[in-house]
């Protein structure tokens, strides 16, 4: 995962432990904010979410939808 290792790729059985490591950590870390934001979508209103998850189909559309005030 990194070009600088804690432990060296080419020594056998030990070298990718660091890279195991590292990658267990991500996933347990991607895995709660999942969690999380799956809790917060699940305590929103219905209505609410209607008009968050509803995205234009392109930047122009988004633009025209919300123009900035100059």
């Amino acid at each position: 995962l990194s070009p600088i290792d804690a432990i060296p790729d080419f020594l056998p059985m030990f070298g990718m432990l660091d890279d195991i490591a590292v990658l267990a950590w991500v996933m347990k870390t991607l895995s709660g904010e999942l969690s999380a934001f799956r809790a917060w979508r699940d305590a929103q209103r219905p209505e609410k979410l209607a008009v968050v998850e509803r995205l234009p189909a392109t930047p122009e559309l988004l633009a025209r939808e919300n123009p900035q005030k100059n």
